[in-house]
């Protein structure tokens, strides 16, 4: 009996002997399976098709804001830049898929110049268009509006957008970002009824100037500057109160110079720099994906408006001719006078920069090499 039952103790511990062999034996390939399942999900994640959507969430999503933004404008509205200010609201609408809306006043509707500058850089107003010499300062900018320094606007726009993108000018970054420039078409001299046929006949005469560096030459030219705002200089030349002016031939037409004024001189000065900015705490409060459609449409915008600044000024030059207005071509000696009497303006503007503490040698040589490499000069 006692055998009997050790017999069976044997047969029972073999057998759980033989399934314990069994499954130490059956679960590392069972399990194998779907260890090497599961690697096969991994490898399928890592492909290129999806680390896009990755790429695409770290940009700012749309969650449906409106950034809505009042513009003012320095342009005469029914002008054709006040048209193509226009224009650059759709264009921005479109661009932002109707993120962006903006709202043009023209004619700095919405306040004196001075005032306008102040609502941009302390928050009142989103976006602002003036010229340099309306409000803020600008003392590097006046590079562009030395004498004689450039022939066309195109020039003038390369020197701008290169000190900008190597960041030289904190006039502009220090107060806003700046969307695009906007250089005038060439700036002349026009007068009321004397006639200017030498250098010699400027003296006794007042002129009206919108910069401190043509203040300055025409200073050195023996006439009196005087400084009005845009808006007043036609009832200035047409009171006698100025006796002509220097401006583009765009803006005496858009302010009807040509119904006071009987004599322009065509003999290309310098170039006005206008711009277009928003206002720093708006800028960094917009998605970088709405900076990056404002910053490629307004250089698209730069490229259309140069394209018509240029046309603009034949055309308001033969507006001028059309209503009476003696284009006077001077002779080479008056010519060359007029440009000896500015020739050290600008190395002048360049050691006034350095007494405030700005690279303005540096700054005008670099100017003048811009200058001589320029496609757009002949």
């Amino acid at each position: 009996m006692k055998k009997t039952r050790i017999t069976a103790l044997l047969l029972a511990l073999a057998m759980i002997l033989a399934l314990t062999a069994c499954g130490g034996g059956a679960a590392p390939a069972e399990e194998a399976a779907p260890a090497d399942e599961a690697a096969a999900p991994a490898e399928e994640a890592a492909p290129a098709e999806e680390a896009a959507p990755a790429e695409e969430a770290a940009a700012p999503a749309d969650d449906g804001t409106v950034y809505e933004m009042k513009f003012s404008s320095s342009q005469v509205e029914g002008t054709w830049l006040g048209d193509l200010i226009d224009e650059y609201a759709v264009m921005v609408d479109e661009a932002t898929n109707g993120r962006v809306k903006i709202t043009i006043f023209h004619n700095n509707a919405l306040g004196a110049p001075a005032d306008l500058w102040t609502m941009l850089t302390q928050g009142g107003l989103e976006i602002l268009n003036l010229g340099i010499a309306q409000a803020g300062e600008f003392p590097i900018t006046d590079i562009v509006q030395t004498p004689f320094l450039l022939t066309t606007p195109d020039t003038a726009g390369e020197i701008m957008w290169t000190l900008l993108e190597e960041g030289k000018l904190p006039e502009f970054t220090d107060n806003m970002h700046v969307l695009t420039f906007l250089p005038t078409d060439m700036q002349m001299f026009a007068t009321t009824d004397k006639k200017i046929e030498s250098i010699d006949d400027f003296a006794g005469m007042k002129i009206r100037a919108n910069s401190g560096q043509l203040i300055t030459a025409i200073e050195a030219l023996g006439a009196s500057a005087v400084s009005i705002t845009t808006t007043e200089v036609f009832l200035s030349l047409s009171q006698g109160v100025i006796d002509g002016g220097i401006s583009s031939p765009s803006a005496m037409t858009a302010f009807t110079w040509q119904d006071v004024c009987h004599y322009l001189y065509a003999m290309p000065i310098c170039t006005g720099m206008n711009y277009i900015g928003v206002n720093l705490d708006v800028w960094n409060s917009l998605p970088a994906d709405l900076q990056e459609a404002l910053d490629e449409v307004s250089r698209e915008f730069y490229d259309i408006y140069m394209e018509r600044n240029n046309a603009a000024q034949q055309e308001s030059i033969d507006t001028m001719v059309a209503a009476g207005v003696e284009v006077v071509e001077w002779d080479d000696a008056t010519v060359q006078a007029i440009k000896d009497a500015t020739a050290s303006m600008l190395d002048d503007l360049g050691e006034s920069l350095n007494a405030q503490g700005i690279d303005g040698t540096g700054l005008v040589a670099e100017a003048r090499q811009i200058v001589a490499d320029s496609q757009y000069e002949q």
